[in-house]
């Protein structure tokens, strides 16, 4: 059975991700490079676009990565974008199997 994560508990993955990047940096080279490894951490840690579900839990880590103030408005104009060609790329494909079948 495969392990399946609630949207709210990947969200939590990357936060986590980022506060222990942030915690373990802190120590050797200060607040700043801190802060720029806990960004750094929490970009690593978006899901992957392999469905719609994982779309929107991308989406949702987003928005939480906006409030964090981990991405830049810049930044998240073009992982929006990412996601959007992502689907429009997945109905393609579904309209393309239907018109075969």
């Amino acid at each position: 059975m495969k392990n399946v994560f609630t949207i709210a508990e990947i969200v939590a993955l990357a936060e986590k991700a980022a506060t222990q990047a942030y915690s373990e940096v802190k120590e050797e080279l200060g607040v700043d490079a801190a802060a720029v490894a806990a960004a750094t951490a929490f970009r690593v840690n978006l899901p992957a676009l392999t469905s719609p579900a994982a779309v929107q839990a991308y989406l949702a880590t987003l928005i939480r990565g906006i409030e964090l103030g981990f991405l830049s408005h810049r930044e998240t104009r073009l992982l929006v974008a990412t996601a959007r060609t992502w689907i429009a790329a997945y109905h393609a494909g579904q309209a393309a199997r239907a018109v075969a079948q």
